[in-house]
């Protein structure tokens, strides 16, 4: 889906860098020139949705790095205060950090949140002992404001997922508003120039289809690889 989009936004390109090369040719005729502006308009907000689309991917992908980054900084804390915990039998604070990765991860994202700043808190006493198993000084500050990352992007996403949701929608009908005019409109106008305009005619045509299109031994031009993108 993702990639039929992609070609499909680069066929408008592609067709749209012909109308500018040929303006002075069909500029003269009202309609075909109502339908390039109505075209125009439309591929317009088809690139403005698709660029919501990616800032929301962007938003998320960031929530994502700053759950990974949590995890990952808790994770060393868990490890080494096991380790201290076996080296002094303390049977109350092994509990504490006897979480694996996939355990650590599991449940509601608040649950994660607070599991990771629970571990934090109860590596605090025993900062030292951790310390001196190798643990970065700065290792639960760094956890702290790891954990206060994700809690304030914690509640994002979903407004995230709703917007980017909507850009689809709205970009899709854009697009069905731009293939319509396209192939219902200007594709047919396109007789008007077939004689007088070759030029125009043949890169018009050759733009809107994939991989170009091909001319037979008859003069009938056909689309050489794939149908038209509409």
């Amino acid at each position: 889906m993702e990639k039929t989009i992609s070609l499909k936004l680069q066929m408008y390109n592609k067709t749209d860098f012909v109308f500018v090369k040929y303006e002075s040719v069909w500029a003269a005729k009202p309609a075909f020139k109502e339908n390039v502006i109505l075209f125009r308009e439309n591929k317009g907000f088809v690139y403005e949705n698709d660029n919501k689309q990616t800032k929301s991917a962007s938003s998320s992908g960031s929530k994502l790095m700053a759950r990974d980054n949590m995890l990952n900084l808790a994770q060393l804390v868990c490890n080494l205060g096991i380790t201290y915990a076996s080296s002094t039998s303390d049977k109350k604070l092994m509990p504490m950090f006897n979480f694996s990765p996939s355990e650590l991860k599991e449940g509601l994202e608040k649950e994660v949140s607070k599991r990771c700043d629970d571990v934090s808190k109860a590596a605090l006493p025993i900062l030292d002992k951790l310390i001196d198993l190798g643990m970065p000084a700065d290792q639960l500050d760094k956890l702290n404001i790891a954990v206060a990352d994700y809690q304030a992007v914690i509640d994002l996403p979903q407004s995230i997922i709703n917007a980017s949701k909507s850009a689809k929608e709205d970009m899709l009908k854009f697009i069905a508003v731009c293939d319509d005019i396209l192939k219902l409109r200007l594709d047919k106008m396109m007789l008007l120039f077939k004689d007088t305009n070759p030029d125009f005619y043949n890169e018009y045509f050759n733009a809107r289809y994939i991989g170009g299109w091909s001319r037979k031994d008859n003069g009938d031009i056909e689309g050489s690889e794939e149908a038209p993108m509409v």
